[in-house]
């Protein structure tokens, strides 16, 4: 693909499959990469995968038995408890948040999830 940009400035202008004559003032560059331009280095830098999550699309990670029995531990368990009433707060949650993170790692503590399930749940 070709991408043709402001010499002056590196905004991207324009991209084609076909060559393309810049111009004055614009030059092009040929890649196949993809992401978002980056004005300052003329390049594509990589498209960072989304951490945040609805709520109950986060819930959906969770297999209904581990499901039942964080309910059940947050019974006599207040961190699950204070965990359980901050995702009902929320209409989204941030995989990449270091509270959730450390959420999740106390139930594989407290016997709800294996390490191998914790690092399912919280992938990106």
């Amino acid at each position: 693909m070709n991408y043709l940009y402001k010499i002056s400035t590196g905004e991207l202008v324009s991209n084609s499959s076909d060559d393309i004559d810049p111009p004055t003032g614009m030059s092009v560059i040929s890649t196949d990469k993809t992401g978002l331009w980056n004005s300052t280095t003329l390049d594509f830098d990589p498209l960072l995968p989304e951490t945040r999550l609805k709520t109950e699309v986060f819930f959906d990670r969770f297999t209904q038995a581990e499901l039942e029995n964080l309910i059940v531990t947050a019974r006599t368990n207040a961190k699950a408890a204070v965990f359980l009433k901050r995702l009902d707060l929320k209409d989204r949650v941030d995989l990449a948040d270091p509270l959730l993170q450390a959420d999740i790692s106390s139930m594989e503590t407290a016997g709800i999830l294996s390490t191998a399930r914790v690092q399912e749940i919280l992938n990106v």
